[in-house]
């Protein structure tokens, strides 16, 4: 089955703070949804630790760590990241979308998703392949590198 979690980061978004394991009550290995009482439980205790929600984390247990289409359709906090494990290959690999709405469009934008005590911000972002884009001006474009 898909696993799930919410991870809490410092209000600025850069550093997590702790990670909250949730249980998939949809029990599927397509689908997710977090425990409701686990889920309040965990931004009860951001709001206590001045933390905010960083990000949404699922896995794709036999799929590659991209947004699918109902991860799209159902991207309700824009704010936070989408973290998604992908097991398809020998060594799991973790990726990290922001989820974007334009023109009643739902688009994702790959975050790079960096580990260790001094890792630079987790949200420069870049171009996705084989995801639509939130709208026609690349990553170069705005600034960023790819």
């Amino acid at each position: 089955n898909e696993g799930c979690g919410l991870l809490a980061t410092e209000p600025a978004g850069t550093r997590a703070m702790r990670f909250y394991p949730g249980t998939n009550v949809a029990a599927s290995p397509t689908r997710y949804t977090m425990a409701p009482e686990e889920v309040l439980t965990a931004l009860r205790d951001m709001e206590v630790n001045g933390w905010r929600l960083g990000a949404i984390v699922h896995s794709h247990p036999t799929t590659e760590p991209a947004p699918s289409r109902t991860d799209l359709r159902e991207a309700y906090y824009p704010d936070a990241l989408l973290v998604i494990v992908g097991f398809a290959a020998p060594t799991p690999l973790v990726r990290g979308w922001r989820i974007r709405g334009i023109d009643g469009e739902t688009a994702a934008v790959e975050a790079v998703v960096r580990f260790g005590a001094d890792a630079p911000r987790a949200d420069a972002e870049r171009e996705a392949p084989g995801v639509p884009r939130p709208d026609a001006t690349s990553a170069a474009e705005r600034g960023r590198s790819r």
